[in-house]
């Protein structure tokens, strides 16, 4: 994948991500598969990357989870790592939420909150197989 593209897919990536309310971007293997190759690129450990866009004038950190949701069968040790990430990526986002003023009911427990349920449905969360986190913009 040349530069170019790769810049452009990064551009998208930074945009959806600053224009969340969460700063976060949930992604679909296929649909997005460039995506993903192009963070593994950037991966500075395992699941912690780098991304400048805009020719290095806005950049960001992040953390990408493995969810898998739409995968098949796994071996345990894989499944076993998704379920850790899929609850991850919850507890993450709910922090992210409660943050961000969302949280009007003070629930204490995402899986208890009905409005962070409801908008992790509307956003088809259970489609996802990555989702992206921006730690640092």
């Amino acid at each position: 994948m040349s530069n170019a593209v790769n810049d452009n897919i990064m551009d998208r990536l930074y945009d959806e991500i600053t224009s969340s309310c969460l700063h976060a971007a949930f992604i679909k293997n296929g649909k997005n598969s460039n995506i993903i190759r192009c963070l593994s690129d950037k991966l500075v450990y395992p699941e912690q990357f780098s991304a400048h866009c805009y020719g290095n004038t806005k950049c960001f950190v992040g953390t990408i989870l493995h969810v898998g949701y739409s995968e098949g069968d796994a071996d345990r040790s894989d499944l076993t790592q998704r379920t850790k990430n899929r609850a991850d990526a919850i507890y993450q986002l709910f922090d992210r939420w409660t943050s961000a003023g969302l949280n009007t009911k003070h629930a204490n427990n995402p899986f208890k909150s009905k409005a962070f349920m409801k908008y992790l449905d509307s956003i088809d969360y259970t489609a996802s197989d990555y989702v992206i986190l921006a730690t640092e913009w």
